[in-house]
């Protein structure tokens, strides 16, 4: 095999295909500790990743990885995981020792707080990857966020902060503008007010093309694990709990507000939002299946493949992978009934220090001195300026090129199919830097950054200029490996029970006898217990 050239075992996220795959690449457990090697004698690395996105294109599509054997000389096999199929092979992997040499997206800190004669420490390897060295001595918030209270670095985090000029905690209230201005409708400002644009979007055909084909409201369905991003439960910034499903405490539903933590699944302004969202779907303003379609269906509604606009609104980041996107716009958080604008609250503007990009390192194949070598090279080259470029946005020389120092520029076969995504958005290990340019003269896509997350995030500057610490949890916050095991114990039983029963709820709607139940099961299975390590965690170190 010449040096450069990608030889690249793919496969399948599939249960079948990947725990046949995963459990001959992994690392971690097995009675073998051999190095394994290609039919040139070169060490093969084991890489997995998940996919954040239904249009991320394949690895075997991407050009990237190919200078990543060139830097490490040797042979990289890759594998990926949907997000459908996370839950099972995480738990899969994790039970049968079976860790990759390096994943991706796959493995966190309360994994490793569990499992951690399974992980490399990173910090035992700075001196073999100067990129590592100066990524973590410029960004103050990934080392504490990644690093345990005895000093531990097992999972490491991206931040790609600086390919963004605003940020909104990854999330924002997305609605078509042009419909509102066709309709002669302004910008919803209440949950009344939104109810009344969606029936309109719903009755008056605003895409024009006569059919009746139009979705008021996407929201993405509740995932198997956690709430995700662009949860409809984004909506409790309506009554002003910060909802900072971006990070492992919002996730799990845990939120702080004047200096106390609580669990928004406990609080009445939950139930109203899952009324409200049963309300809607009721009324045929959200699809009826909603709760279980599937994100891909999703996502080629969202994002109007054939240039007609069908979703009114929905919770996203951005808008650039829609044909349609200029006819979007962000809108502030809306009040709840009984409530006012000035009570409404949003995430926090942090760095983008990405929670589904979390990198671990194989402690078994960190064992072995040519396959630390080759991995540390994969580490060190993954945080270089060019590679974090590239694979952020899109592989040089089809979707990117460098121009000039610390510049970098967007070519037209990155736009040129909405349904295929180069860039992986720090979904691997990436590091931008504040003095890297992005630049985009493609004629059509001039304003690719007005599209993207910056102009959506500029909408709750105003908001979060008013947050403080006694809010939000600063996503630095690292309890301790024993509180870390109890939290993933309890937040396991927890959403295990708790997120079918919401799903049905948008459904059927809820009464009093089911919500007391609700209310009192999550009590039984731990939540008040997580709430207190959380408040321990939060008061010591805020």
């Amino acid at each position: 095999m010449t040096r450069g050239r990608v030889r690249r075992k793919m496969m399948t996220a599939t249960a079948a295909t990947l725990a046949i795959g995963l459990a001959l690449a992994g690392c971690g457990g097995g009675d073998s500790a051999a190095v394994e090697r290609d039919e040139n004698g070169k060490i093969i690395i084991n890489i997995t990743q998940v996919k954040g996105s239904s249009v991320q294109l394949p690895m075997d599509q991407m050009e990237w990885p190919a200078q990543l054997e060139a830097a490490c000389d040797c042979t990289i096999k890759w594998s990926e995981i949907d997000l459908s199929a996370f839950s099972q092979q995480h738990s899969a992997l994790l039970a049968g020792g079976n860790i990759p040499d390096i994943a991706m997206g796959l493995f966190n800190a309360e994994d490793a707080a569990k499992y951690p004669d399974y992980f490399e420490d990173f910090n035992a390897h700075l001196d073999e990857s100067p990129n590592l060295k100066e990524y973590l001595n410029d960004r103050e918030e990934v080392r504490k966020m990644s690093t345990t209270q005895d000093g531990k670095l097992y999972s490491l985090n991206s931040d790609i902060t600086y390919a963004y000029s605003a940020r909104s905690g990854n999330n924002a209230i997305v609605i078509n503008k042009e419909w509102l201005d066709k309709l002669g409708l302004e910008v919803p400002t209440t949950w009344d007010e939104i109810t009344e644009v969606l029936k309109a979007f719903k009755t008056q055909d605003p895409n024009g093309n006569g059919k009746a084909d139009e979705v008021p409201l996407g929201i993405v369905k509740p995932d198997n694990s956690r709430f995700q991003l662009w949860t409809p439960y984004l909506l409790l910034a309506s009554y002003g709990i910060t909802p900072q499903v971006n990070q492992e405490t919002g996730g799990y539903g845990y939120y702080v507000k004047d200096g106390k933590v609580n669990n928004f699944m406990l609080t009445d302004e939950f139930r109203s939002v899952t009324e409200q969202i049963h309300e809607w779907m009721a009324d045929g303003l959200i699809p009826a299946d909603a709760a279980t379609m599937d994100s891909s269906t999703y996502k080629s509604i969202q994002k109007n493949k054939d240039g007609v606009a069908y979703m009114g609104m929905f919770f996203d980041r951005n808008t650039t992978n829609m044909k349609t996107w200029e006819q979007y716009i962000s809108i502030p958080v809306p009040a709840a009934p009984g409530h006012s604008i000035d009570e409404t609250t949003w995430l926090p503007d942090e760095a983008w220090t990405k929670g589904d990009g979390f990198t671990t390192l194989s402690a078994e194949a960190m064992q072995d001195k040519d396959k630390a070598t080759a991995i540390m090279k994969i580490i060190d080259t993954l945080l270089s300026e060019d590679m974090s470029v590239q694979t952020t946005f899109g592989a040089s020389p089809t979707y990117s090129k460098k121009t000039g120092e610390d510049t970098y520029e967007m070519l037209p076969a990155m736009f040129a199919d909405a349904t295929k995504a180069p860039g992986m958005k720090g979904r691997t290990l990436a590091y931008l830097r504040k003095d890297t340019k992005i630049i985009n003269n493609v004629e059509g896509q001039e304003d690719w950054e007005y599209a993207s997350n910056s102009r959506l995030a500029e909408t709750y500057k105003p908001v979060q200029e008013k947050l403080t610490t006694e809010n939000y949890f600063p996503q630095w916050l690292n309890p301790t490996d024993e509180d870390r095991v109890t939290l993933a114990d309890n937040n396991s039983v927890i959403m295990n029970y708790a997120l079918p029963k919401i799903s049905n709820w948008w459904s059927n709607g809820v009464t009093d006898a089911e919500w007391d139940e609700f209310v009192n099961s999550l009590k039984s299975y731990g939540i008040e217990k997580n709430i207190e390590i959380w408040q321990k965690t939060y008061d010591a170190q805020k």
